[in-house]
């Protein structure tokens, strides 16, 4: 037995079924290494018949988040130092919920094997390394021109490549299981205004106006 499998056998094997509560393993597309992908979560807009446009103009808003979230990378070759350094002990993965546990979070790494994958044995096992970031992630909140249609937002995290989408308010975030997301919905990073289908921006008077209305005439300083 060489160091490589001796390392390995001593590492538990990773709990698949926790760690695909809501994201398939798979093979990733840009590495010759096994990872979890959260599933996309979307909505839909909602089909107006007849839109009525109640605002002249509408806000967006970026935001700035860290995002905790176990990511999974397994290699047919782990790093033997990495893996030799540590305690190999099966920990319950943590569930932080403030902002004080990033650091925390930041060191946590846990070690486990891989030795099926899709109902196959695989030749050799692999090594599997666990993270739960933060991970840097950004909030996006556009809304409505139409008082018959929510808000609309969404999360993206690129090194998770997470994609979540809701209407309503930010606290109508979808719960996803292993998933903290820690923002503050009070303080946007980036604030702008756009006007609205049917309206145009006019530099005169500093306003969205609509298409049918003329733009006042720039008076002279």
């Amino acid at each position: 037995m060489n160091k490589h499998t001796d390392l390995l056998s001593r590492l538990p094997e990773l709990p698949i079924e926790l760690f695909e509560l809501s994201g398939k393993l798979d093979y990733s597309q840009n590495a010759p290494v096994i990872t979890n992908r959260p599933q996309a979560v979307t909505v839909k807009p909602q089909a107006i018949a007849t839109p009525r446009i109640s605002l002249a103009s509408h806000e967006l808003r970026t935001y700035y988040a860290w995002v905790l979230y176990p990511h999974v990378m397994c290699t047919p070759f782990p790093d033997p130092e990495a893996v030799a350094a540590l305690r190999l002990e099966t920990a319950k993965p943590p569930s932080p919920r403030h902002a004080a546990d990033l650091a925390v979070i930041a060191d946590t790494r846990h070690f486990y094997k891989l030795s099926r994958f899709r109902g196959q044995d695989l030749a050799t096992p692999w090594g599997c390394e666990v993270r739960y970031g933060p991970w840097f992630g950004k909030i996006t909140y556009n809304q409505s021109c139409d008082d018959q249609v929510p808000d609309r937002w969404a999360l993206f995290s690129p090194v998770l490549t997470m994609q979540i989408e809701w209407e309503g308010g930010p606290d109508d975030m979808p719960s996803l299981p292993n998933l903290t997301v820690v923002w503050n919905a009070g303080q946007p990073a980036e604030v702008t205004r756009q006007c609205c289908p049917g309206h145009r921006w006019c530099p005169s008077s500093q306003s969205c106006l609509r298409d049918s209305i003329d733009c006042p005439a720039l008076i002279p300083q």
